[in-house]
């Protein structure tokens, strides 16, 4: 077996509102097991290849190639590769007091199996940052923690509030899909047509008739949301974080969030401490 893994040093993790243990790729063979009878992070894993078996307090997954799955801290997770098509799996392990809270409010209540649903793009995205950056670990966390958000926003938008409408079409999933993991880009009418293959009226109606708006104020949304979260939970400034929501500058986004909001950036950093 064989794996490249990064292991981080968190001398202050009980004060910490976001940090990792660890991050990954992992090359399974036969003797790949892990074991944790009341786990201390909270683990999220994409299978590039190969299938295995996860016991958990919540029940027995199989995951393969294609899959993603969430293990919650506090749980006790033994899982381990099938010997004959051992996994190849990317993985990021997650701690401090913050993570609770914001899988809570994504529904991520328990260890729970995603199947063929790929998260492997925000993984890879913490994977980039965490290497990158290796000098100032409370800024690289502060990047990642963007990265985590989109990506527990990104399945619960996805996977777990909308999995009962298959109803939707396949295109406009598609569209909500990419503007899940492109928050900082802009969004075009170009862009949305063709993703869709529809018309610019069709790709409204078609987008609002499945997620109740159309696809910019779904962005709009979005942006607002990982803004609440970044200012509540993460140190980063006012300016970094509109950089990393797509805005032109600071100033625009002050004025964008008060608009929305009733309450400026700072004013609300300040009263949600």
């Amino acid at each position: 077996m064989r794996e490249d893994f990064k292991i981080f040093i968190n001398s202050n993790i009980e004060t910490m509102p976001y940090a990792m243990e660890s991050i990954g790729v992992s090359y399974c063979d036969e003797s790949y097991r892990m074991t944790r009878s009341c786990a201390h992070v909270n683990v999220f894993e994409y299978v590039i290849s190969g299938t295995g078996t996860i016991e958990t307090s919540h029940g027995i997954f199989h995951p393969s190639a294609g899959d993603s799955y969430f293990l919650r801290v506090g749980e006790s997770h033994n899982y381990y590769a099938d010997p004959k098509d051992p996994w190849v799996k990317i993985w990021i392990n997650v701690m401090g007091v913050l993570p609770p809270a914001i899988l809570d409010a994504y529904g991520l209540h328990h260890s729970m199996l995603f199947p063929q649903f790929d998260i492997s793009d925000h993984l890879k995205r913490i994977h980039k940052i965490a290497y990158a950056n290796s000098t100032d670990q409370n800024a690289m966390y502060d990047q990642c923690l963007s990265v985590f958000i989109n990506m527990c926003q990104h399945i619960h938008q996805t996977f777990l509030a909308y999995r009962p409408y298959s109803d939707i079409p396949e295109n406009v999933i598609q569209l909500k899909n990419y503007i899940d993991l492109h928050l900082d880009e802009p969004l075009t009418t170009e862009k949305c047509n063709d993703i869709t293959g529809l018309s610019t009226s069709q790709t409204i109606r078609s987008f609002r008739q499945a997620y109740g708006i159309p696809p910019y104020e779904y962005l709009s949304q979005r942006r607002i949301e990982s803004a609440k979260v970044l200012l509540r939970g993460s140190l980063l400034s006012i300016q970094d974080i509109a950089a990393q929501l797509g805005f032109s500058d600071q100033y625009y986004f002050a004025k964008y969030f008060k608009k929305k909001c009733g309450i400026s950036p700072k004013d609300y950093r300040i009263r949600e401490q």
